[in-house]
């Protein structure tokens, strides 16, 4: 059975779209056209083989898949995820299955590329994209379709911790690895960590259109010359990282601080390579921090992360701050409580914040470098917790799930195991009342 009039929905809605945009969403649009009757015309010429498929299907099922190669975080993770949930048998066919993705027209990093071949079967977006299209059309089509992982790129089951990554890299490209990074002023035995502190640059420039609904997870680089500094007088190198950034890391001049987003040395092998090499890593929450918390098991420290709805709490190697939530009138920072009342806690766009008058408070460099200072202790399987510290976590997990969304938390936080920074609670308990 055809989906009813799904075609001539899309085509209205570029007719509706384009009346309401620029010149520019115009050439996407027409972009967009060409592609649909690109897909119409090679979905006739495939339909031979679309019964072929049809009727071995019930022995032999082939499905077809799209995976985001655009970016770093959903091509990582997402497809570790899909792995890992085929390992559990998680929406796994009843009858013998091969699988085929289709990659997105951009790939963001080449080298991940090269590896997820060796994992999972690729077509040509020519060939796989009027596949995936034609079957989209029809109810009995679904079965032909990989469906998504549970979740997106969040681990709701705890597979990351049950099993040992897919992604391996050949010793050849570890020793080669560690030649390139001599470049970059470090050895085989030195001690650093990737920080990951996103802006706009990569999304703004490479994908072009606008993504300034995600502005709300920006952070201020210049913030972490403290925490870096502090890393430097333990002798452990802080790599900036970055696909594209804004900003340099200015003023630097300690050694032990590397701006290798803006490092004429940078490629997509070392983009994975000294993520896999790292102590751990520090992020503000953004796509790249799916290789070294995902694809490397990685012990992370996620700092001034929002929507507080959405925070990591899948993984115990987790440590994590939190942006505050401040009313715009009256100054005054929201509780847990007062955060979920106002179903604030979810909310995923800058014009949300906005309409709601929240602005969301970055933390202090000071604060910064505690959590820091906290994650290194972490590392070395130390920790200066005291009872309170303690006691505060547990009362800051009992206010995130007395006051959230019961159903929406099961979604999303079915296993909760990361932990909550015991800086950041014992600077911020007004949140707990």
């Amino acid at each position: 059975m055809i989906k009813k009039s799904s075609t001539i929905n899309f085509l209205l809605n570029q007719v509706k779209q384009i009346r309401n945009g620029d010149f520019n969403l115009f050439i996407g649009k027409i972009f967009s056209l060409l592609n649909l009757f690109y897909c119409l015309f090679v979905s006739i010429i495939f339909i031979p083989f679309f019964f072929f498929l049809i009727i071995i299907s019930k022995k032999y099922l082939i499905r077809f898949g799209e995976v985001y190669t655009s970016r770093i975080g959903h091509f990582a993770a997402n497809v570790e995820l899909y792995l890992l949930e085929k390992k559990e048998a998680i929406n796994t066919p009843q009858v013998k299955y091969i699988d085929f993705f289709i990659p997105e027209r951009f790939i963001c990093n080449k080298y991940l590329f090269k590896i997820w071949k060796k994992k999972i079967n690729f077509l040509p977006f020519f060939l796989g994209k009027p596949i995936i299209f034609f079957f989209k059309q029809f109810n009995f089509g679904k079965k032909f379709l990989i469906n998504d992982t549970l979740q997106g790129d969040r681990d709701i089951k705890g597979l990351l911790e049950k099993y040992c990554s897919n992604f391996t890299m050949p010793k050849k490209d570890i020793e080669n690895g560690f030649k390139e990074v001599e470049r970059l002023g470090l050895t085989k035995n030195s001690r650093f960590v990737c920080l990951i502190v996103r802006d706009d640059a990569y999304l703004s420039t490479t994908l072009k259109k606008d993504w300034s609904y995600h502005n709300y997870r920006d952070c201020n680089i210049q913030n972490y010359h403290k925490l870096s500094e502090m890393f430097a007088k333990e002798k452990i190198y802080t790599v900036r990282m970055g696909k594209k950034v804004n900003e340099k890391f200015t003023n630097i001049s300690n050694p032990y601080i590397i701006d290798y987003a803006n490092s004429e040395y940078k490629n997509d092998f070392l983009d994975i390579f000294l993520n896999a090499q790292c102590m751990f890593a520090i992020s503000t929450g953004c796509g790249l921090d799916s290789v070294p918390a995902v694809l490397f098991r990685k012990k992370m420290l996620f700092l001034d992360i929002a929507p507080i709805g959405f925070i990591r709490s899948y993984s115990s190697k987790h440590i994590i701050t939190l942006k505050n939530y401040y009313e715009k009138n009256t100054k005054k920072k929201l509780t847990l409580k007062q955060i979920f009342d106002r179903s604030l806690g979810y909310l995923t766009r800058t014009e949300d914040f906005q309409k709601n008058s929240i602005y969301l408070k970055e933390s202090s460099p000071s604060e910064l470098a505690m959590a820091a200072k906290e994650m290194l202790l972490y590392f070395n399987r130390a920790s200066n917790d005291t009872n309170q510290d303690k006691m505060n976590q547990k009362l800051f997990w009992k206010n995130f799930k007395d006051t959230t969304n019961n159903e929406f938390r099961a979604l999303m936080h079915e296993k909760i195991l990361c932990k909550i920074s015991s800086n950041y609670l014992k600077n911020n308990l007004d949140i707990l009342n």
